[in-house]
């Protein structure tokens, strides 16, 4: 955010001249929160002073500095309603902050409605590079995508190198996943990464091994697109989604060694998390699919007996997940590997008569062919 410089207090009452110069200081020297007290307690004691006015929008400035954006709303709309009396830079500045802060208090309609007016109003200020970004993004919440695009696509040409850049770059590539342009997503969420300065790196990252992986089938290009996330953003809330998928596309390419290790790898990370084990700590289905593919892998690589242990696993702890036919298939092949003809019999058998129709029981009697007995 811009840092904002105060003016200079004309000589008057020593008490109000003094006290708006503390808040100046304190203001000027960064310690914003003591600085909004200030200017608070300086508008409360003086609402008739000629300084209130800059106080109030100091004030506010000094809460946007430290992120309170839903104290800080309401002082830019207190400073408009006097600003016939003041600057019209200042009246300018609130106009953004207000759908600023509105932007960044989920009040999508105040924010549309202030942003919109302010890029009419003052469409040459530099302000405009945070600007139509948020109403990029606040038309494509309400899916309006033309709309959105043409948002982006002008902060980009107006603010070549302004800051919102990236976010700019990662618009424009979730509006092209949605039209199915996967050749433009690739390139705008490239793009987004090579500007960024981690804001939206790890979320670009991880977009762009989905689609390599899903719509480009780009397995090799994928992995390395979420081995970034892995590697780069141990914080990120999508480090788990990307251990996951990074295991996904070595498994693959045949990698099972490295598949195996990724997926325990995550169940152990959440298990030393929660502290009980991973299984039972977040029933969630990206937890029941490591399991089956840390099962997976030990079958292809025959570890069998890690391979049941980890079937029986997620038939244990996962009973009501959509993976729970898919750990009977890989026990009952691992029984097969195993060679044990009359188990695995039973196993299908079993699972043939608790799931008839479903995908794995189909795949199961493919597998097993001769060997079993309808």
């Amino acid at each position: 955010m811009l840092a904002i410089t105060m003016v200079a207090v004309p000589v008057r009452a020593q008490s109000v001249r003094e006290q708006y110069q503390r808040a100046a200081q304190l203001y000027e020297g960064a310690q914003f929160a003591e600085a909004a007290r200030e200017l608070a307690r300086f508008v409360q004691q003086y609402p008739s002073d000629p300084w209130t006015a800059d106080a109030t929008f100091y004030c506010g400035e000094a809460l946007v500095q430290i992120h309170d954006y839903a104290e800080a709303l309401p002082w830019f709309e207190r400073y408009l309603k006097r600003a016939d009396s003041t600057r019209s830079q200042h009246v300018q500045r609130s106009t953004f902050r207000i759908g600023q802060c509105a932007y960044f208090t989920q009040k999508p309609e105040m924010a549309r409605q202030w942003l919109e007016r302010f890029h009419r109003d003052f469409p040459q200020d530099p302000l405009n590079a945070f600007a139509l970004p948020y109403l990029a993004e606040l038309t494509q919440r309400a899916n309006n995508l033309s709309l959105a695009k043409s948002y982006f696509e002008e902060a980009l040409q107006s603010f070549a190198q302004g800051e919102m850049v990236p976010e700019c770059h990662y618009g424009l590539a979730t509006i092209a996943e949605s039209s199915c342009d996967w050749g433009t997503a690739q390139r705008e969420y490239t793009a987004a990464v090579a500007n960024d300065q981690g804001r939206v790196s790890d979320r670009a990252y991880y977009r762009l091994g989905l689609l390599q992986y899903g719509k480009l089938h780009d397995p090799e290009m994928a992995k390395q697109s979420f081995a970034k996330v892995v590697a780069e953003y141990p914080t990120s809330s999508l480090f788990d989604d990307a251990s996951y998928w990074l295991s996904v596309c070595r498994m693959s390419q045949g990698d099972f060694s490295q598949a195996a290790a990724g997926f325990a790898g995550l169940l152990q990370r959440r298990s030393s998390e929660t502290g009980v084990p991973a299984t039972t700590a977040q029933n969630n289905e990206l937890l029941a699919a490591a399991c089956y593919y840390l099962g997976e892998c030990y079958r292809r690589n025959k570890q069998w007996n890690d391979a049941e242990k980890a079937f029986a696993t997620g038939m244990e702890d996962w009973p009501d997940s959509q993976w729970l036919d898919d750990y009977h298939c890989g026990r009952t092949l691992v029984l097969l590997g195993q060679q044990q003809w009359d188990e695995a019999q039973r196993a299908f058998v079993s699972l043939r008569a608790a799931a008839p129709d479903s995908k794995p029981t189909g795949e199961l009697r493919r597998a097993l062919g001769h060997h079993l007995v309808a």
